[in-house]
């Protein structure tokens, strides 16, 4: 294995690009010498790690209680809140969902291997609200990520996007890939390693808001690629409000100071799947949070979902 994946396996706290990072310092020694991140590492090596200097982490659990939207022997499906870290990550080391469900749950790791996210079996952004799928031991974790590849998944979010888009029902097809200037951002792009996604909508509402206007959106992924949503949107000049990464900043002022809106108004709105145990279709509906329930209703629409 190589160097800066087995330390990233064995220390999940921190990234693989901290590791990379660390290596490159030379604070990470094989046998008494510096080597490179991609250097493979043998059962007799040894490893010396030279910590910089931090205070340790006390583990804490987010203080919102879990919205439970279906839960049984198999899995757990809760309608997760905006502002809220998914999994433990660089610069989010604790106070995640994940630690709260494996709390809820009573996950104990060593129950799912090497995996280091247990029951994780996709992912929202973390200003990103709604249904998320928790496996709750390895066989329905294995299985649901099956059919998670194999495109079996059916998702539906909600968004505030603004303008108008046309035509008002469409399908966006194009390929995302990272952007040149910022490899955190993710774009439209044509150049080679970028993957085709495919993103299908409909206009359900729009309403004027300062001088300009705001569509509530359905939108159903065909693809479950990075920032998919967002960059797509973003892509064709109607950005999700409230997106501080792809957004209009000013509109996301004014969101914030006449909508009480203070992140990007996305949520996973309805989820389907087959079950691990029986491969019956579960079709799941995560409630609107508040914060979208109070934008919608200031903007003057009259969406019930």
């Amino acid at each position: 294995m190589r160097l800066d994946q087995f330390i990233q396996k064995n220390y999940p706290e921190h990234s693989r690009a901290f590791w990379q990072k660390m290596i490159a310092s030379h604070a990470v020694l094989v046998n008494g010498h510096p080597q490179k991140a991609h250097q493979e590492i043998k059962i007799s090596d040894k490893l010396e790690i030279f910590w910089p200097n931090e205070k340790p982490v006390e583990k804490t659990l987010p203080d919102c209680p879990l919205e439970i939207i279906y839960e049984d022997l198999d899995l757990l499906v809760i309608n997760k809140p905006a502002h809220l870290v998914v999994h433990p990550a660089h610069g989010h080391l604790t106070g995640t969902l994940i630690e709260q469900v494996a709390a809820h749950c009573g996950f104990v790791p060593e129950e799912f291997g090497d995996n280091i996210r247990p029951g994780l079996i996709h992912r929202l952004d973390q200003d990103t609200s709604g249904a998320l799928v928790i496996a709750k031991n390895t066989l329905s974790q294995n299985h649901l990520a099956r059919n998670l590849a194999e495109r079996k998944f059916h998702k539906k979010y909600l968004a505030l996007v603004v303008g108008r888009p046309k035509p008002l029902e469409g399908l966006i097809d194009a390929p995302l890939g990272r952007a040149h200037n910022d490899r955190r951002k993710v774009v439209i792009s044509m150049d080679e390693g970028s993957k085709p996604a495919q993103t299908k909508y409909k206009v359900l509402e729009s309403a004027p808001f300062e001088g300009t206007l705001i569509s509530l959106v359905e939108i159903e992924l065909l693809t479950g690629r990075t920032h998919q949503i967002r960059a797509h949107f973003v892509g064709i000049q109607h950005p999700v409000l409230g997106d501080t990464k792809y957004g209009n900043t000013h509109l996301n002022e004014l969101a914030k100071e006449k909508l009480g809106l203070d992140r990007q108004a996305l949520h996973a709105w309805k989820l389907g799947f087959p079950h691990p145990e029986n491969d019956k279709m579960l079709n799941l509906v995560a409630p609107l949070p508040e914060d979208l329930k109070e934008a919608i209703k200031k903007l003057g629409m009259e969406f019930r979902a």
